[in-house]
């Protein structure tokens, strides 16, 4: 009980943090500006999409497993997330274009923010992870056009 009270104590006192300046704004804006130019096709922007709209509880990408377990979806924003995620992750191993398997990497860190597992599901122990994991395992990525 004290620990919990000194806990409170602590965290929510004015407090001087030493600050290291490590990166300046302008350079912040250079790479924002960078992870913007960096391109998605269709077919991962599809991929996103479809990966987001499984976990709703209506439409036509809705997946009964998944639904059954969720109290509500992800939105519009998730797949923003996914798409600026993935693109952060292109940068860093330097593409200049974004694949399905960086939008796989953001599924979990992304999705799980974004779902709520119902009642039912929380009593049997099933956890957002659970879920964005048993996602990844049934959606698949789009078919790809053949060209004639």
């Amino acid at each position: 009980m004290r620990e919990e009270e000194e806990i409170l104590r602590r965290t929510t006192m004015k407090q001087e943090i030493p600050l290291k300046k490590i990166i300046k704004a302008e350079e912040i804006v250079l790479f924002q500006n960078a992870i913007q130019q960096i391109e998605v096709s269709s077919y991962v922007i599809s991929f996103a999409a479809k990966l987001v709209r499984s976990t709703r509880l209506e439409g036509e990408d809705r997946i009964p497993e998944i639904a059954d377990q969720l109290e509500w979806g992800a939105g519009p924003r998730a797949g923003q997330y996914l798409i600026w995620g993935a693109k952060a992750y292109a940068a860093m191993e330097g593409r200049l274009h974004v694949t399905c398997d960086d939008i796989r990497k953001c599924a979990l860190p992304v999705l799980r923010h974004r779902i709520s597992p119902n009642f039912q599901a929380q009593a049997k122990g099933v956890k957002p992870d659970d879920i964005v994991k048993q996602i990844m395992r049934i959606v698949k990525e789009p078919e790809i056009p053949k060209f004639l």
